[in-house]
């Protein structure tokens, strides 16, 4: 169990906002290693690894809910700290396959193949969530995010989790200058990658202002409306707002001179709604967030987590419908805040919208490693759909990635910025159109790795474990 630990360990400081990005190569390799013939006990060390690996990536969530979201909500740090434990054992309990199922086929088809249905089943359904993957890791390397534009960023997984395997492998074998090969191999490509400066100059295909605005979450909730909009910056151009910056719920458009995404609550209907408000030329036009957080903005499952509705954040919510809106001729599709987190929004977008803005509400983050656990998404999200992404919060991150998932632009975290961009021209990538054939083949190779393993695949495995026992124990 202790190398299921280590690996975890490994994994979770490999994630956005650690500096030891390269190590996500390796970090499943003493998994890897300590699986034997017993599947069961390989299913929970899977369990166990994929529980550490988020307890460590994502510690600012537990910062979060026992310290910063109950001095708003009302609940106590200790209830906060009882979900954060549930909330770790619900996620590593999709995990349990990768050891279990993993111990009968062929490792290098089942294992990775294996890890992205898992991962795509933990992205399903109103609990869904995509945290933690291993692609995330690589969200600083261009030359490898771009893969995601033809095989999304599981297909990224799959060439890390494929890598480990290969390299636990060589580890059995004590392979050493094998290891230092790959390892070099894997790395050598960024070495003599240009760095940010030299990327192609700044586009101005579209021009719009980012406004961070700087301010503790509460601190909006206190202002009335007026003061909001005398807030705004004047501009020359659309001001981008981040998520919720007006927090009265709208009735109606308000008149305001200028051009504005305004990220606000509004009520239609006897329902409530996280929207986007864009304003511009006497009219206005409005996008409803449509996934919608779990138990903050909506109470997933309510016969059977009930007991959880202390967790809800300022309302529930209603959700709405993908959109993109019109600004001067231009189509700007909206994603607000968790949605970034999925692709269901951005392969709409790829098809309709000419460029995305995020606008999110990460102020009740302490940590920096939450805002860019965060951020790694949008680019992902901006390769796969080859749109250039604007993403705007009110506390950080900030910033602007291009249709090829490189990061063009980030400002300060924690201080106020009003700054005018440029956005460039969409172009269209291929992973939209093939996502759903690429998960029929990750199937087709999972199959085949059961089909092409050896009859003594589970006797086999005793003798590397004795092995990895002797590497890692000497």
């Amino acid at each position: 169990m202790t190398l299921a630990v280590l690996s975890g360990i490994l994994l979770g400081f490999s994630m956005p906002g650690y500096p030891l990005h390269p190590l996500i190569w390796m970090s499943m390799v003493p998994l890897f290693l300590s699986f034997d013939s017993r599947a069961f006990l390989n299913g929970i060390k899977s369990s166990v690894f994929f529980a550490t690996a988020l307890a460590v990536s994502h510690f600012w969530l537990l910062d979060t809910i026992t310290v910063n979201f109950p001095r708003f909500a009302g609940f106590s740090p200790f209830q906060g700290f009882l979900v954060f434990l549930l909330f770790i054992a619900y996620e590593s309990i999709f995990y349990f396959p990768l050891g279990f199922f993993g111990t009968f086929g062929n490792p290098y088809l089942v294992y990775p193949s294996l890890y992205v249905l898992i991962e795509v089943i933990r992205s399903l359904g109103d609990l869904g969530f995509t945290g933690a993957r291993v692609s995330d890791a690589l969200f600083r390397f261009p030359h490898l995010v771009v893969i995601s534009s033809a095989f999304g960023d599981l297909g990224l997984s799959f060439l890390v989790v494929l890598t480990n395997v290969f390299l636990s492998d060589l580890f059995r074998k004590r392979e050493w200058l094998k290891i230092a090969l790959v390892i070099s191999l894997i790395h050598l490509p960024w070495a003599f990658l240009p760095d940010g400066t030299a990327l192609p100059p700044e586009e101005s295909w579209q021009k719009v202002w980012i406004y961070q605005t700087d301010e503790k979450p509460e601190e909006k909730y206190l202002k009335s409306l007026r003061e909001r909009f005398e807030e705004l910056p004047k501009v020359d151009g659309l001001l981008i707002t981040p998520e919720a910056y007006v927090a009265t719920f709208l009735e109606k458009p308000p008149k305001i001179d200028g051009d504005y995404l305004l990220g606000t609550l509004y009520r239609e209907n006897g329902k409530r709604y996280n929207s986007a408000l864009l304003l511009s030329d006497g009219r206005s036009q409005r996008y409803d967030k449509v996934r919608l957080f779990p138990f903050a903005e909506f109470l997933p499952y309510p016969k059977v987590f009930s007991f959880l509705k202390f967790l809800r954040g300022f309302s529930y919510y209603s959700p709405g419908e993908y959109r993109t809106l019109d600004y001067k001729e231009k189509k700007i599709g909206v994603l607000i805040c968790f949605e970034s987190y999925f692709e269901d929004g951005i392969l709409l977008y790829s098809k309709e919208a000419d460029f995305v803005v995020v606008m999110t509400n990460d102020a009740w983050f302490r940590f920096d490693q939450a805002l860019w656990n965060h951020f790694a998404k949008a680019v992902f999200r901006a390769a796969e759909s080859g749109r250039w992404i604007v993403q705007v919060a009110n506390h950080g991150i900030s910033g602007v990635v291009d249709g090829f998932g490189r990061i063009r632009k980030v400002f300060p975290i924690g201080k106020k910025v009003v700054k005018e961009i440029g956005v460039g021209r969409p172009h269209p990538t291929l992973y939209p159109r093939i996502r759903t054939f690429l998960f029929f083949v990750n199937v087709a190779l999972l199959v085949i790795g059961y089909l092409t393993a050896p009859p003594s695949r589970n006797r086999a495995l005793s003798s590397p474990y004795r092995i990895s026992r002797k590497i890692w124990t000497s």
